[in-house]
């Protein structure tokens, strides 16, 4: 029979070893899930607290009898770099693990709609997606994680100002996905992640959101303090495409005008005739700044533009000018801002010029009809035959009128041929007397018909005067295009020109031209611009500003270029020109933002 001690023995010493298994494999697990852990941080770019660097690396401690290891990293403030630094136009591979597995379980777990809430990117850690690029960082403190799988693993998002960032990420190439702004400004906090902010140059935008090759996306925040937080994505492919742009490339935020290029000769109507190219070429060579140059830079300052930088093959020169540096320019300065950014908005992909948005009264303005259909056709702009009716002066008057003057005269005729036989039979000193009341009789029915035909006259301009001020009103498109057709018919462009082409030529004429009396055409051009303000205002025309028009066709014709471009920018509702519009309000309202 067994005894006690053998039954301690063989029976309570096994049990003992089994109720010490769990514990021990708690302490392994811990030690392996520790070491892994570990190794993942330093094929991410992560290294070690040392005596040399204290603070700028990682410490790790583990608890063997819970299996609960805790991870303090380093969180970072981040801003790019200088824009002339060599590492600002190159990405990097310090965060990325280069590991094929975790590539392959990364990407199955990317397709995933929960994975794209995160914020995962292929292979990079949650919230390291930052260290994709080279930036300016400043450590600010340290965040401890505890977690007790290799999974749960991330690092603290960087913290870095969304205007820096977008500016950076559009400098490379970036195209801002127009829904995607809109939903942030009207969402904020509450703006679903995964929604895209920008994406890859050249890709068709999609509606989904799903599809688009995402550049920086909305995440679920890793803190509930109110910040936003966002991921981004650099691939190898974007790479490529951020190869053809450098130090020499627009910075987003600038626009850029190239000088119009001179006509044909078969575009000519005369040699000796200058046109709109002819007089700009000449303008911009009159000055020490401009004349080596073949193109223009500028931004915004204030609210307007200001300065203009100079290009040659679209490198800077170095010569900064100031078009508008008086008071009496003001006008000048508000319409090209307004005209270049409208312009800019459908030309370049980032949504124009940063930090300007065309004034409420502008926007008023150029949505109004307010050319009266009649004043183009008095002025010889648009054909009477292209107008809507407008006129209450039959088509047949100046025929019936004529017609009339016609047998006026030949009465006359036949009259004075009566009284010419008729002296034939008279005495002599009889038929010198009729002759000579005669005479005087028509030379006074002379004086009566040009006294009554200018009479008559003047009552049909003036008439014709009032029913154009009164006449309806024409699109500002139409009118645009209507003065494209008759500058093509003068010969002041090209006749493929479109109404965008004039409109940057004008806005180049308004630089260049430093006349400083009243009949340069800069000023000609604002000061019929002031007045079609006024009017539109107003709701009418008055006489003298029909009178001029009149003497300023030329400069209506640009002004309307113009006021044309900025109407269409205005009237937009999709496209980059809204998506910048929105993605400008959101970089108001968020100043700083989480990039993880």
């Amino acid at each position: 029979m067994a005894s006690a001690t053998d039954i301690i023995t063989y029976v309570g010493v096994p049990l003992a070893v089994l109720g010490v298994l769990p514990i021990l494999y708690t302490f392994m697990l811990a030690v392996l899930t520790q070491r892994r852990i570990r190794a993942s941080l330093l094929r991410h770019g992560h290294r070690p607290v040392s005596r040399t660097r204290p603070n700028d690396g990682f410490t790790i401690r583990s608890s063997p009898m819970t299996s609960l290891i805790e991870v303090e990293l380093p969180r970072y403030t981040i801003a790019p770099l200088e824009r002339n630094h060599d590492d600002y136009w190159k990405s990097t591979d310090a965060g990325e693990d280069q590991t094929e597995e975790d590539h392959r379980l990364l990407g199955r777990a990317e397709t995933t709609m929960s994975m794209m809430e995160e914020g995962r990117v292929l292979g990079f850690l949650r919230g390291g997606s930052w260290r994709a690029f080279h930036w300016k960082r400043l450590i600010v403190g340290r965040k401890l994680y505890r977690i007790q799988y290799e999974d749960e693993l991330r690092e603290p998002p960087a913290e870095t100002e969304f205007s820096e960032l977008i500016h950076f990420l559009l400098d490379w190439g970036a195209i801002p996905d127009a829904m995607g702004w809109e939903k942030l400004k009207s969402g904020g906090l509450w703006t679903p992640a995964g929604t895209v902010l920008l994406r890859k140059p050249g890709d068709e935008e999609d509606k989904t959101g799903r599809n688009t090759d995402w550049v920086l996306r909305t995440t679920v925040p890793d803190e509930s303090d109110g910040i936003l937080s966002v991921t981004i994505r650099w691939t190898k492919e974007m790479a490529a495409l951020a190869n053809t742009r450098g130090v020499a490339s627009l910075p987003p935020g600038w626009g850029r005008l190239d000088q119009p290029q001179q006509l044909e000769p078969r575009d000519k109507l005369k040699e000796e005739t200058k046109d709109l190219p002819s007089r700009i070429e000449e303008m911009k060579a009159a000055d020490k700044y401009s004349m080596d140059s073949s193109s223009l830079r500028f931004r915004t300052e204030d609210n307007r533009v200001q300065r203009v930088h100079w290009e040659q093959k679209h490198i800077e020169t170095g010569f900064i000018s100031e078009p508008f540096p008086t008071y009496e320019r003001s006008m000048a300065s508000l319409w090209f801002t307004c005209a270049s950014s409208a312009l800019l908005s459908r030309k370049q992909s980032n949504g124009g010029l940063w930090a300007f948005d065309i004034p409420a009264d502008v926007r008023t303005f150029v949505r109004k009809e307010s050319i009266p259909c009649g004043i183009l056709v008095t002025l010889g702009i648009l054909a009477e035959t292209d107008a809507p009716q407008w006129s209450s002066e039959p088509e047949s008057a100046l025929r019936d009128a004529t017609i009339n003057m016609s047998n006026k005269h030949l009465q006359r005729f036949q009259a004075r041929v009566a009284a010419e036989r008729l002296e034939a039979t008279m005495a002599p000193e009889q038929a010198r007397i009729h002759r000579m009341n005669r005479e005087a009789a028509e030379r006074r029915d002379q004086m009566n018909d040009m006294t009554e035909s200018f009479r008559a006259r003047e009552e049909r301009i003036e008439r014709r005067l009032q029913e154009a001020i009164g006449s309806p009103r024409m699109s500002i498109k139409a009118v645009s295009e209507a003065c494209l057709a008759w500058l093509i018919q003068q010969g002041e462009v090209g006749r493929e020109w479109t109404v965008d082409q004039v409109a940057e030529a004008v806005l180049y004429l308004l630089v260049v031209d430093r006349s400083s009396n009243d009949e340069g055409e800069a000023k000609k051009i604002s000061k019929i611009l002031d007045e079609w303000q006024s009017w539109a205002a107003a709701g009418g025309m008055k006489k003298q500003q029909v009178k001029l028009l009149e003497e300023n066709k030329t400069a209506f014709c640009f002004a309307a270029a113009l006021v044309a471009i900025v109407s269409e920018s205005t009237e937009s509702n999709t496209g980059h020109g809204k998506g910048g519009a929105d993605m400008l309000e959101c970089l108001r309202l968020w100043r700083k933002v989480r990039l993880g």
